[in-house]
């Protein structure tokens, strides 16, 4: 718990020099919010934060939260205080979630493929790393051929599938939908 609020906090604070803007929302990293560290969820209010988009609502090698099963933002409910969540989007396949508008399964998919999910759901998160976009990284050294593949294949075509994404589909940030009614009757989970 210290250790999250201390590291948290300096995060933020670079942040909000950097930008000259408050920070008030959050994602952790691997969406590694979980049914066993939800108090993270109540620090992140009592900091000040409105937005989070660390649920994944599927199992995850860093996280996931199976027992949410929401594919649109609601409202995460914990002791009384209230978060709004930007859950990742994901598609089923073969009984499997997977988060193909983010990181390596936005890279292993095709276009075509990611274009029609996106334009099958009415909401639609998307995250990418900068290193989902560096073809000049450096490799990390010892990892095995299954990690290589997840963190390496296909960096090269990321820009090209952004591109088509940003083109094909309207977009909006979260900021701005603070400021228009699409945030209005959420479900409420609480916990």
């Amino acid at each position: 718990y210290d250790q999250f609020k201390e590291d948290t906090i300096k995060s933020v604070n670079i942040l909000s020099d950097l930008t000259g803007k408050k920070i008030n929302a959050y994602r952790a990293p691997g969406f590694s919010i979980t049914k066993n560290n939800v108090w993270a969820i109540k620090l992140l209010l009592e900091l000040g934060f409105k937005y989070d988009s660390s649920i994944f609502p599927a199992p995850r090698s860093h996280g996931g939260f199976q027992s949410i099963n929401q594919k649109k933002p609601f409202i995460f409910s914990y002791e009384g205080l209230e978060l709004i969540e930007f859950p990742m989007t994901y598609k089923n396949i073969f009984n499997l979630k997977f988060a193909i508008t983010g990181g390596g399964y936005f890279r292993l998919f095709p276009k075509s493929i990611i274009n029609s999910f996106i334009k099958s759901e009415s909401y639609n998160m998307v995250y990418l790393h900068p290193r989902d976009f560096d073809i000049k990284q450096p490799m990390i050294p010892g990892l095995n051929k299954i990690r290589k593949f997840k963190s390496y294949y296909g960096i090269s075509g990321t820009k090209s599938k952004l591109d088509s994404i940003l083109v094909n589909h309207s977009w909006s940030s979260i900021i701005d939908n603070d400021e228009n009614d699409f945030l209005t009757n959420l479900n409420k989970i609480s916990l």
